[in-house]
């Protein structure tokens, strides 16, 4: 499956957190829509490329852990935050840091499993 095209799970999510950024973070629409845009198409590829972190999709990581570390690798690496900044007007960070705050609020969409 190309990473263009997204699970029915994945677009649940997707419109979760666009509505937590807008609601909880006071957001606009746009950035929203940028920060999911971004991490759905471009975070899986570089961090395949730079970290190699093979990932279908970053909604597929749960782990607070892990997302923090590749949010702080990003950050920490000069060289990676030009190309964030530059490429993606830093929405890999913004974006990492809003789903990191999302997983953890009442607006992530858990499964009947997870709810378990």
């Amino acid at each position: 499956m190309d990473r263009e095209e997204i699970s029915e799970r994945h677009l649940i999510i997707r419109r979760a957190m666009i509505k937590y950024a807008c609601e909880f973070l006071g957001r606009a629409p746009k950035t929203a829509k940028d920060y999911t845009e971004s991490m759905e198409r471009y975070l899986p590829r570089f961090m395949e490329k730079n970290m190699g972190i093979y990932v279908y999709s970053i909604y597929d990581i749960l782990d607070l852990e892990q997302l923090q570390n590749i949010y702080d690798k990003i950050k920490n690496n000069d060289e990676w935050m030009q190309y964030n900044k530059r490429s993606h007007g830093s929405t890999f960070t913004s974006g990492l840091k809003c789903y990191i705050q999302f997983i953890q609020s009442d607006y992530y969409p858990k499964t009947k499993q997870e709810a378990l």
